[in-house]
Formats: C-alpha cells, structure tokens, sequence
C-alpha cells in the first residue's frame, strides 16, 4: 500500500504517509560519521592522484626523433599500408558473410 501512496503523491495528488510510516523514521537514532573508511576508493597512478608536479613530465621516455621528409613519408606510406591492409581484410570478411547470408540463410 505503500508504493502506491508513494506513487500517487508522485503525481500530484496531496496524500500523505500513515502516522505509523512516518514514526518508524522518528524512532531511529541518526547516523553518524565516525570517520572510518571501510573500502579506500583511492586508485594509485590515477591522474588526480598525481599531483600537479607530475603535469611537468615529458609524455614519451625520450624525444620523438628527428626524420627527414624522405623518411617521414616512408614512415607514413608503412601506417597506411597496413591500415589499408586490415581494412580490406574487413571488406573481404564482409563479403563473405553477405555471401554466405545470399546462398545458404536467405533461401
């Protein structure tokens, strides 16, 4: 009965709880903060945890190295390669399942 008291003064009705509802509230003592910490929720390495002296460190262990543009371009003609590469191997798999979706599901 009391989910629907609830409910309804949710929705705008003006019902209130029952004088027994709201003594069981009254009758318990209020808690209180004593200070002890049950689980530390704390996590070591979290950036917030750091402090601000840990800002001021270098991101990389050492300087990214100095390429020429030759370089430089191999380098990125590599990464392209192999993200073209695992791009076809989706398109290909792809295929392969609307394939075999067309020939033997589909029927």
């Amino acid at each position: 009965m009391s989910h629907v008291i609830w409910w309804s003064s949710r929705c705008g009705n003006s019902h209130r709880l029952p004088n027994n509802m709201r003594k069981r509230n009254a009758d318990k003592p209020p808690v209180e903060d004593d200070g002890r910490t049950i689980a530390d929720m704390d996590l070591e390495g979290m950036p917030w945890r750091r402090g601000p002296l840990s800002r001021k460190k270098p991101r990389f262990a050492s300087p990214p190295p100095d390429l020429t543009p030759q370089e430089r371009r191999a380098a990125i003609r590599g990464m392209l390669k192999a993200v073209f590469l695992i791009g076809a191997a989706f398109l290909v798999m792809f295929f392969l399942l609307l394939l075999f979706l067309d020939l033997f599901w589909l029927r």
